[in-house]
């Protein structure tokens, strides 16, 4: 065969996979996600008084928050928590179901009505969080060992040590 006398290509050295230098471009500016993330987001408290002759002091303030495009496309996974309209459903439905039992003149029935409601709200919501905790668990360990070079945009995954 001809192919073994045609001059091969040299090959090129790869870098292994806990190296911090991008392979694609061979840059050494790039940074972990969590420290990117870090450095483009911060976040404060404003709080002011002010002073009218008419009303008197009054005082106000609020939360601001900044966060840069790079920071936006590296944040860390979302953790699985319960939703706000979720917090306040399960006490609302309750008292909804202990109310109705109770307007037929059974407390007992509206207690255990609203307890039952409750609880089986409570199950089946915390069952919901605690099903995505270890799929958030896996994405949050492969989001800290990701790195970002900040020269050509590539991302990699470091090797677990």
């Amino acid at each position: 065969m001809q192919s073994e006398n045609l001059p091969r290509k040299p090959a090129t050295p790869r870098r292994p996979l806990n190296s911090t230098v991008c392979s694609k471009c061979n840059s050494t500016d790039t940074q972990s996600f969590q420290m990117a993330y870090e450095a483009g987001t911060s976040s404060g408290t404003l709080q002011f008084t002010t002073y009218d002759p008419d009303a008197g002091f009054s005082a106000s303030g609020g939360k601001t928050s900044n966060q840069t495009f790079l920071a936006q496309k590296v944040q860390p996974p979302v953790r699985p928590e319960w939703t706000f309209g979720e917090v306040f459903a399960v006490p609302f439905l309750a008292a909804i179901a202990f109310i109705i039992a109770a307007s037929l003149n059974n407390a007992v029935l509206g207690i255990f009505l609203g307890l039952t409601v409750g609880s089986l709200m409570w199950y089946v919501i915390n069952r919901r969080v605690s099903q995505k905790k270890p799929i958030y668990e896996k994405e949050l360990s492969k989001w800290a060992r990701s790195w970002i070079c900040l020269r050509c945009g590539m991302t990699w995954l470091m090797r677990k040590h």
